[in-house]
């Protein structure tokens, strides 16, 4: 069986296909929807509107997370979005899930990850389990012919398929699992940046980006969003956040050799704790005063945790998991939750959970599984027990349920 590391998160890099594969449907390009975070008072106002709305729905999280017996819950780590949230009429069914017809088609199953989680073993593991293609918001990924071929010929905002290899076919029946990283996760901003409403995160996730023929036949590159009503279920994966952050630096190495650019968030270091706390030193003081001046930013929490390096990660993290649960409560939709490290210590029967989610059978080779290394060794007990504190201050019950065992 191939290997893949776990530190191995690059995803599927674009490339040129050599498949002779029908060319979609292509329209001329729309005037595509763009995030930007421009912290005015009209979006300051929205934030902390949006704050008091997540936080009385989050309420009704945590009292359901506090109830071993909740109906949201299903088997194991799978559970309804909207579970007991009174989004749904008193005595609705809670418990059973009927499968997708295959007269229906395909539909998606968003795999929902902070970047760095697990995302890359997670999609090679059900495309060469199941000899079927898996899909991304990101059609720049993998290109047919050139060009991102949409998985719904009247959907050409998305999603896209990736896995070209000949070997593949397009997945007909059960659910495609398709990559999102949604927003709140980059790497070189202050909080001002990635501070998102729920809306603004859930329009990310919806987001993406495609190489398209434009209306005079050039190659084209443009951004894009989808209809929500396309998604059917999700996969949330977790990952340590301690080494989440390590490998975040790794990737950025990756991306710095890359570019090749000169500047200073491209310096490339070796991959090394001494190298992990060089980096952290330079991003963390690039934007230190940024975010002792942001209003986003608390007071008690910068306090306590901005001495631990590459402190915005651990922030990042704990918000878009936040974010993550909260978007999987308003789509109304089954939601099977994963922890990167269960494919190291129970690899079938997260596999096998996996696979009968998303009502696919394993009919070909399965990847090897590589444990990587652990990094909790670059960082000292003090910054550990820093980072569970700010965390558990942070992070909704549901959130905190699926990674306090990280700091056990």
């Amino acid at each position: 069986p191939r290997s893949i590391s776990s530190d191995d998160d690059n995803e599927f890099l674009p490339m040129n296909s050599e498949i002779n594969v029908p060319t979609p449907h292509r329209e001329e390009s729309p005037s595509y929807w763009r995030m930007r975070c421009l912290m005015g008072f009209p979006q300051v106002a929205a934030l902390l509107i949006a704050g008091v709305m997540m936080g009385y729905s989050l309420s009704e999280l945590g009292s359901i997370s506090a109830t071993s017996d909740s109906a949201a819950l299903r088997n194991g780590n799978t559970y309804h979005g909207w579970g007991n949230y009174g989004t749904k009429e008193e005595g609705s069914p809670t418990t059973a899930i009927a499968k997708r017809s295959p007269k229906d088609g395909p539909g998606i199953a968003w795999l929902m990850s902070f970047p760095n989680s697990g995302t890359s073993y997670t999609l090679r593991f059900v495309r060469d389990a199941t000899g079927s293609r898996a899909g991304s918001n990101y059609g720049e990924e993998g290109l047919y012919n050139g060009v991102s071929r949409p998985i719904f010929e009247d959907s050409p905002q998305g999603p896209f398929w990736i896995g070209i290899e000949k070997s593949l076919k397009d997945t007909t029946s059960g659910y495609i699992l398709t990559k999102t990283h949604c927003g709140m996760r980059c790497g070189q901003c202050s909080a001002d940046v990635y501070t998102e409403t729920p809306h603004m995160f859930h329009h990310r996730c919806l987001s993406g980006n495609r190489v398209y023929e434009d209306d005079k036949g050039e190659i084209a590159h443009g951004e894009t969003e989808y209809d929500v009503e396309l998604v059917d279920k999700i996969v949330h994966i977790f990952r340590d956040p301690f080494d989440n952050a390590v490998a975040r630096f790794h990737l950025n190495n990756k991306r710095s050799k890359k570019r090749d650019s000169g500047k200073d968030t491209d310096v490339v270091r070796e991959s090394t704790k001494e190298g992990f706390l060089e980096y952290c030193k330079q991003t963390d003081e690039k934007f230190r005063q940024e975010d002792e001046e942001s209003r986003f930013m608390e007071d008690n929490i910068y306090a306590k945790i901005k001495d631990v390096p590459c402190y915005k990660d651990f922030l990042r993290y704990v918000l878009w998991h936040n974010a993550a649960f909260t978007t999987a409560m308003n789509m109304e939709v089954p939601v099977l939750i994963l922890h990167y490290e269960n494919y190291d210590t129970k690899f079938n029967e997260t596999t096998t959970e996996l696979l009968e989610f998303l009502e696919q059978d394993m009919t070909g080779e399965i990847p090897e599984f590589i444990t990587g290394k652990k990094y909790r060794s670059y960082f000292t007990d003090k910054q550990v027990q820093i980072v569970a504190s700010v965390m558990e201050e942070l992070a909704y019950v549901k959130t905190w349920s699926q990674v306090k065992h990280y700091f056990v």
